[in-house]
């Protein structure tokens, strides 16, 4: 059970971290650029139990690189922008993105953090025009587990048959450019729990996304027994157990 967005704001650090408190949460994922980083990585440390990652960002906040060569992907408040999609990337661009995302673990690797994975805000690690400069930081820092991009449909959507062969290729290849440990599902809790109580689930290891402090269904769901109403058994585990 990961929650996204670790030291976006102060309200999202007290949602997860009063989660994790009562064994509810098993993951976090800390966004290095957050306004509010500082105070939660100075909580973490009274969570042994639990796995942090980084919440790789192109989309908001301030970039921690300074090059030039970043600012297609900036606003005019020198901020990162959620155009990414839209931007057609250079050599240069390329280099950009690998050098902010160094930064961003740098930054949490000076500060002692223990890095058990990657993932990114608005899933961005997931596009393919990123996948070259995901694959340089995970080489370089030696992180063996990425989560992979959605495995199973948001509520009552279905995949088309391109949608799930363009997923397979990224899992694919995600799994096997510079060798990586993956969970085999991933999803929302609402969708995994809609989902498990209308249908079989092959067993294995799922990671479960979640934001508490920013989303209502999570934060009212999170608290409860919510894996007992499932029809098969459930065990937590973190990312180190991956």
């Amino acid at each position: 059970i990961n929650a996204d967005d670790l030291g976006i704001s102060e309200i999202v650090n007290n949602s997860i971290f009063n989660l994790m408190s009562k064994g509810r949460l098993t993951s976090a994922t800390l966004m290095a650029n957050g306004p509010a980083i500082l105070p939660a990585l100075n909580e973490i440390r009274h969570f042994p139990g639990q796995s942090f990652g980084i919440h790789l960002n192109l989309t908001e906040f301030k970039p921690l690189a300074s090059t030039p060569h970043l600012a297609p992907l900036l606003g005019g408040n020198g901020e990162l922008s959620l155009n990414i999609e839209k931007i057609r990337v250079t050599p240069s661009l390329m280099c950009a993105i690998a050098e902010e995302f160094s930064r961003q673990i740098e930054f949490l690797l000076a500060r002692g953090v223990v890095l058990s994975h990657i993932d990114s805000h608005r899933h961005v690690h997931t596009l393919p025009l990123v996948f070259p400069a995901l694959k340089y930081v995970q080489r370089k820092f030696r992180i063996g587990c990425v989560r992979i991009t959605r495995s199973m449909p948001r509520h009552a959507r279905r995949y088309t048959g391109l949608a799930w062969a363009k997923k397979a290729a990224y899992n694919f290849c995600l799994r096997h450019v510079v060798r990586t440990r993956t969970t085999d599902g991933f999803t929302d809790l609402h969708t995994f729990t809609d989902i498990a109580k209308r249908q079989s689930l092959p067993d294995g290891i799922y990671e479960i996304m979640v934001h508490p402090g920013a989303d209502a269904h999570d934060d009212a769901l999170l608290p409860t027994d919510w894996e007992s109403a499932l029809p098969f058994p459930v065990r937590f585990i973190n990312y180190h157990q991956l």
